[in-house]
């Protein structure tokens, strides 16, 4: 009875993770919203390791996030997402600036590390891998050492500080192009993750839901398409010493 209801309702509850959340499911939901004016959305903005409990309580409609292979039970229906790529980024006048093309992970770890709560466990490992390099040197033994749920407070966190920030290109690309931050030359394939959109396959989802996750695949190839074309200018672009403007 329970599933036959959730066909007729126009409300959705959705999990964002922290990353997509602020990459291509912000439009998605704003184009649902703008189909459907009436429609009543609970969004909850968390990392992956919160969420996930919380998605097999029921208390999610669906969820967007970073989905570990060991995480992808029989209970969960996963659709798999683009990958798209993170960028170490630092304020315009930062010191690993002056390395050149020549910038090491363990390099990078000599300062505090800004990105969500729970990075994916292939992130981390990487990570611990170059602390146990001979001449590491470690800012904090936390990875990350600074855990920030908010895209915008990473960014803002970066731009004031020495700290190294893990942001995705869209939210970089336009903080570069105005002299603020800076992209690291340091890109790895295992620094690009993909989404998924997850749910309960013992949750029947309404029509409003299956047009959520119809949008949120559009945005998200929308946004890998965009990328494709952008990537090289994040690195291309000289920083001005001019300090853009704080929002």
């Amino acid at each position: 009875m329970n599933q036959l209801r959730g066909l007729q309702k126009s409300e959705l509850s959705i999990g964002a993770g922290v990353y997509p959340g602020q990459m291509f499911l912000d439009r998605a939901l704003g184009q649902l919203v703008r189909r459907h004016p009436a429609a009543r959305l609970s969004i909850v903005y968390d990392n992956a390791f919160q969420l996930l409990p919380r998605l097999l309580k029921r208390e999610f409609d669906l969820a967007v996030m970073h989905l570990s292979t060991p995480d992808a039970g029989q209970q969960l229906e996963v659709t798999k997402l683009k990958p798209h790529p993170l960028f170490f980024s630092v304020r315009a006048e930062h010191p690993l600036l002056r390395h050149g093309q020549d910038i090491s992970l363990s390099e990078i770890q000599e300062y505090p590390l800004a990105a969500t709560n729970r990075l994916p466990a292939n992130l981390v490992k990487r990570f611990r891998a170059a602390v146990r390099q001979p001449k590491a040197k470690l800012a904090s033994e936390s990875v990350p050492s600074i855990g920030c749920d908010s895209v915008a407070m990473i960014r803002t966190i970066v731009s004031e500080s020495d700290a190294v920030g893990i942001l995705p290109l869209n939210v970089l690309l336009p903080e570069v192009n105005a002299g603020a931050l800076a992209a690291l030359p340091f890109m790895e394939p295992w620094a690009k993750p993909s989404f998924s959109i997850v749910r309960l396959k013992s949750r029947i989802l309404s029509p409003l839901g299956i047009e959520l996750s119809r949008l949120i695949t559009e945005a998200d190839e929308t946004l890998a398409e965009w990328e494709s074309h952008n990537i090289a200018a994040v690195f291309d672009h000289k920083p001005s010493r001019k300090k853009a403007k704080g929002i």
